[in-house]
């Protein structure tokens, strides 16, 4: 009989294989500002506005502005018709200020 630990396709083989892949901690920490790594598609970051918040230089309004803004320009583009831009604008708006869960996470910030 063979030694299974001695297939290729047995899970020594297979977690062999995984040896160097890295951790999720390394793989996260390629994703963070300042990284020079390109960030995910979709993915807005906000890490300067969260920094303005807490040094007193943007009110929590101002930085759902931006933060809707953002959202828009990323999911949207540039390209896109004008009407199209104001109609996923008024969705988010809608949605932060209805949203109970985001309205509650909106009020930790003021």
């Amino acid at each position: 009989m063979r030694d299974p630990t001695e297939s290729p396709a047995s899970g020594k083989a297979f977690a062999d294989k995984l040896q160097g892949v890295g951790s999720p901690d390394a793989a996260r920490a390629l994703d963070a500002p300042g990284t020079g790594q390109v960030p995910r598609p979709g993915l807005v970051t906000v890490d300067d506005l969260a920094a303005e918040l807490r040094t007193g230089t943007l009110t929590p309004a101002a930085a759902i502005d931006k933060v809707v803004e953002r959202v828009v320009a990323r999911q949207v583009g540039p390209d896109a018709p004008t009407s199209v831009r104001d109609q996923v604008r008024m969705a988010l708006r809608d949605a932060v200020e209805n949203d109970p869960l985001l309205a509650e996470k909106l009020t930790r910030l003021r």
